[in-house]
């Protein structure tokens, strides 16, 4: 979604743009054609504010470039994690299916030593106790992170709706202002 945020910012953007967007949710993992026109037609359906300032366009093309640079900054994060992990002696880490080197890089950084269990199973259920309050909170935090983005977007546009009026009246004023002194001159 990312990527086609980034080349389609907005609503507009995605209907008239329709075949290559159909074309580009295709090449998505788990996006087939039909789920691709299916999200096309919700978007045409969809009630929304006219950007015609675009101005939820620009917020977020800003928040696509930023979320790829957190994909950048994570990458490089794993790559490291990944070496460090290279050079860490893991004889004596149980092998547990589907646990990667980052969780790997995390449990040893928050147990320290892992021959301090009697068993695999007190291993294991300490993780399970220590990571259950740390997930619950990072999808709280997330949450309330999305809010507040939401909040600040619909502020900038209150704004610039508030502001469109005072400046087409300044305008008015400022041309005004110049007929009147443009006739003084003559």
């Amino acid at each position: 979604m990312l990527e086609l945020l980034s080349k389609f910012p907005s609503k507009q953007a995605i209907i008239k743009n329709e075949e290559q967007v159909i074309q580009l949710l295709t090449s998505f993992r788990n996006w087939n054609e039909q789920k691709a026109k299916a999200f096309v037609n919700a978007i045409k359906r969809s009630i929304g504010r006219k950007d015609k300032h675009q101005v939820a366009q620009t917020i977020i093309l800003s928040i696509t470039q930023q979320l790829k640079q957190i994909k950048e900054q994570i990458q490089s994060i794993d790559d490291q994690i990944k070496q460090m992990m290279e050079q860490f002696d893991q004889t004596n880490f149980p092998d547990i299916p589907g646990m990667g080197d980052t969780t790997k890089a995390t449990i040893i950084s928050e147990v320290g030593d892992i021959e301090k269990f009697e068993s695999k199973e007190k291993f294991v259920s300490y993780i399970k106790h220590k990571t259950q309050g740390n997930i619950e909170k990072r999808e709280q935090s997330a949450e309330k992170d999305i809010l507040q983005l939401s909040d600040k977007s619909d502020k900038v546009d209150r704004e610039v709706q508030e502001e469109i009026p005072r400046a087409n009246i300044k305008w008015q004023k400022a041309k005004a202002s110049d007929n009147s002194h443009s006739e003084e001159i003559s």
